[in-house]
């Protein structure tokens, strides 16, 4: 397990198609004759967050996360859906901004290390 310190950023307001999944590392291979080997390897979390903002608030979050792109961190959807497993500890592989007039929505994929 890990200890993780740090101060907590908001960076919106987390939308209802958040998605949580796995990545499998398992060697799965099938033989001339059909038959399969599976050899189990770990795996680890994923979340891909969809969250609001003001517009105006873009270019603070895109430096929030342009500091900790190589860092891994905790990524918190809140209480309510915490036990969707959409805590992770990771890193973010992609982030995206379409940028709207007044309210902008996010897209924020992260890579656990769990």
């Amino acid at each position: 397990g890990q200890i993780v310190l740090g101060r907590a950023q908001v960076l919106g307001e987390t939308l209802v198609d958040t998605e949580i999944g796995i990545e499998d590392f398992s060697v799965k291979e099938r033989d001339a004759f059909g038959n399969f080997t599976i050899v189990p390897r770990p795996y680890s979390d994923g979340t891909k967050f969809r969250f609001s903002f003001p517009t105006g608030d873009a270019r603070r979050i895109r430096k929030i996360l342009a500091r900790v792109r190589a860092t891994p961190a905790v990524y918190y959807a809140g209480d309510e859906t915490s036990q969707f497993g959409t805590t992770v500890y990771g890193y973010f592989q992609n982030f995206w901004i379409p940028l709207t007039t007044s309210v902008s929505f996010g897209s924020l994929e992260v890579e656990g290390l769990t």
